[in-house]
């Protein structure tokens, strides 16, 4: 997939082939004609604010959707604003912290072990954002990285470079697919390191191999969900590392 693919249009794309929507029935429903998405699809356009809103009002209901509509508004504003931090800023010190030693220390963690993070919240915002601000911290450190989300079906190719990338990286590992799973075994018997994220804890992995992996080659990482002017603070977030001294 082009780098300039907004995720969002990828997974607007797959929810409407779900639903049994062709691309002529998702421009309809959002407004433009057919010609407009499949730019998007492609990457010669940019979402605008405009179809930002569009696509919020028409799939209110769907938690993936929001969650990566915020998850570019985040990177559409570092663009426009020419910046490029290694870790998002507002995301709690403990956590900010946590994330840049391991990229810091990502060589050593590659050869000792292959161990990786495991990052735990419930609020999916949350995870969305550190997986933006390690996304962009390792292009800064020219580390090589496959991304895949837990409930993709993957190909030949991309197997291929899940198994062989410095890095994987897989978003909502509580909903993998088997297809995913196994990939994440074979990943784990090659030693190199994978981060997941998850709103459940490793404990909770149905897959006994798996589970095994999260627990000993991950360091888990409890990011808090977001602090509301009318909620109280959440308490501060822990690291703990699962795997062997």
């Amino acid at each position: 997939m082009p780098r300039n693919v907004s995720r969002l249009i990828t997974e607007l794309i797959g929810l409407s082939d779900r639903m049994g929507w062709s691309l002529a029935d998702l421009a309809t429903e959002l407004g433009v004609d057919t010609t407009t998405v499949m730019h998007y699809r492609s990457g010669r356009r940019r979402l605008t604010k405009v179809m930002l809103g569009r696509i919020a009002r028409r799939f209110k209901e769907e938690r993936r959707i929001r969650d990566l509509i915020w998850n570019h508004l985040i990177t559409e504003t570092l663009e426009e604003e020419g910046g490029t931090p290694d870790i998002v800023a507002d995301l709690p010190t403990d956590v900010v912290s946590a994330l840049t030693t391991y990229v810091d220390r990502f060589a050593q963690e590659s050869i000792h072990a292959g161990r990786g993070l495991y990052l735990l919240s419930a609020d999916t915002s949350a995870l969305a954002q550190a997986i933006v601000a390690l996304d962009r911290a390792f292009e800064r450190a020219e580390v090589k990285v496959c991304k895949l989300r837990a409930d993709y079906m993957p190909n030949a190719a991309d197997r291929r470079f899940a198994l062989a990338a410095p890095l994987l990286m897989v978003e909502r590992v509580e909903f993998a697919k088997p297809e995913i799973v196994a990939l994440l075994n074979e990943r784990a018997n090659l030693v190199r390191p994978t981060i997941v994220t998850s709103t459940g804890p490793p404990e909770s992995t149905a897959d006994a191999y798996l589970k095994r992996v999260f627990l000993s080659l991950t360091r888990r990482i409890e990011i808090p969900a977001a602090v509301r002017e009318d909620t109280p603070a959440s308490p501060s977030p822990t690291a703990s590392n699962h795997a062997a001294s």
